[in-house]
């Protein structure tokens, strides 16, 4: 998805160096295109916009003394920042997270009905809170496994913005991957899921044993399969 859109807005915009005095990589704002598009100034805080919102041409330079609020604020909506190897221009395309060990699309469902469940937005009796059922310990351990990407968040902050829980989410699972590997337990969906629901340490002292899951980690690795 990514990819679509950053060949879209190459194609929108088709940006030409040629007699440009902006510097991507510079400290600088590209007014030239600001105003070329139509955008026009917050009347408000009189500050302009730093992108583009049709083909999400970043207009602020690389070394922009505001560009990490751009970036961080880019990560929240579920974009990221690209360069164009050929224009040296930066772009904000869309993310679509993924994980190679679990479907967080039927994490997602089952934690919150897709974000729908009202209750999701307050920490139900196990501590788990948001669209992917987050709990504290987890965003303790993917800060401390991710401090550079994590730690300037909140619990909270993380998992009711249901872009940075999914990104989240899937770090997390990471993490329970080698959780399991230390007791010898293989990442299979089952395991995984018990370990996210249950807790890592549940899981690997279970090895495995559904028998000893509690009745929610039950029903949740069966929600998950179909049944």
């Amino acid at each position: 998805m990514a990819n679509k859109s950053y060949n879209r807005a190459k194609e929108l915009y088709r940006y030409d160096n040629t007699g440009s005095t902006f510097d991507p990589e510079g400290s600088g704002y590209d007014m030239d295109t600001a105003i070329k598009y139509g955008l026009k100034a917050n009347p408000l805080t009189n500050h302009w916009s730093s992108r583009e919102p049709r083909t999400g041409v970043i207009l602020k330079g690389r070394s922009h003394p505001t560009i990490n609020k751009t970036i961080k604020g880019d990560r929240e909506a579920g974009y990221r920042m690209i360069k164009d190897p050929q224009s040296g221009r930066y772009f904000s395309v869309p993310i679509q997270i993924r994980s190679d060990l679990l479907d967080l699309d039927k994490v997602s469902q089952i934690e919150s009905s897709n974000g729908q469940d009202p209750a999701s937005l307050t920490p139900n009796s196990k501590g788990a809170l948001g669209q992917y059922g987050l709990k504290s310990i987890a965003v303790e351990d993917i800060q401390r496994v991710y401090p550079e990407k994590w730690g300037s968040y909140s619990w909270k902050e993380i998992a009711t913005n249901p872009n940075l829980a999914r990104d989240a989410a899937a770090d997390y699972l990471e993490i329970l991957k080698t959780y399991l590997a230390k007791s010898g337990m293989p990442p299979t969906p089952e395991n995984l899921i018990a370990a996210y629901n249950w807790g890592q340490k549940n899981a690997r002292q279970s090895r495995g044993n559904s028998k000893l899951y509690p009745e929610e980690t039950r029903n949740y690795i069966n929600k998950y399969n179909g049944k």
